[in-house]
């Protein structure tokens, strides 16, 4: 249980609800304190040019909300999802899924389960951030006959001196690798000595690992997923409460 504990979620406003309705049940206090906002970018052109896709691959729920329309052709080109979320956001703009990444999936992941007879020879197309890993990229890019690279969205940091940091809390979740350079970044050293050892969970180890690389925390966890139910998972067995104690 999580009951009266103070907890930050920095996702946008909408990705941050799920998470924060299962905080509230578990008697906690979710705090919405996105670090970026998602804008679309614009793709036009790059749309025209991925005609005769025989595949297409999402990168994340974000490259399907913001992706205007399927490349022209391509209603019946197989689909791949990098996760479940990302499956559920196509399936609501009312397109196919052929084949999903398991739960906390990895580009590696993705890599190295897609099978590779499935994707060599073809017209691929991903679907993606702005300056988002090139791994993906620079491996299809050997296998495939096109790779039509389709960046969608981008990630933007507010402007420190618009907003209002939270009062210190019992946990941060850190749901992106952009979404912890932007809260250290918003924080700024002053604030960021005073939040060193309020306890920071992370739901990838990529996260994890460049974290440790920059010593700003002192309390560090990783999900075994980034969805809602593994979070809170994560959380739950931490004893926050006892950590809160010992402050």
């Amino acid at each position: 249980m999580l009951t009266g504990l103070r907890v930050v979620l920095t996702r946008t406003e909408e990705q941050n609800i799920p998470l924060a309705q299962a905080i509230e049940q578990a008697g906690g206090i979710p705090i919405s304190f996105p670090t970026m906002a998602i804008e679309s970018v614009e793709h036009d052109q790059a749309l025209g040019n991925a005609s005769n896709t025989d595949i297409l691959i999402f990168t994340s729920a974000n490259a399907a909300a913001h992706l205007k329309h399927l490349p022209s052709g391509a209603e019946t080109s197989y689909c791949v999802a990098m996760g479940p979320g990302t499956a559920a956001q196509i399936l609501a703009r009312g397109w196919r899924v052929d084949w999903v990444a398991p739960k906390g999936a990895t580009t590696e992941t993705l890599l190295s389960q897609l099978p590779t007879d499935l994707i060599k020879g073809t017209n691929v197309c991903l679907v993606r951030g702005l300056n988002g890993r090139t791994m993906l990229r620079t491996a299809l890019a050997s296998q495939v006959t096109k790779l039509y690279d389709l960046v969608v969205y981008r990630r933007i940091c507010p402007d420190r001196w618009s907003i209002t940091l939270p009062a210190l809390a019992d946990a941060v979740v850190i749901a992106s690798i952009d979404g912890f350079r932007h809260w250290v970044h918003l924080l700024g050293p002053t604030q960021l000595s005073k939040w060193a050892d309020v306890p920071h969970l992370l739901t990838s180890q990529r996260q994890l690992q460049l974290v440790k690389s920059m010593p700003c925390f002192t309390q560090l966890r990783c999900a075994v997923a980034p969805d809602p139910g593994s979070v809170m998972t994560a959380l739950s067995e931490w004893n926050l409460l006892e950590l809160r104690k010992k402050k």
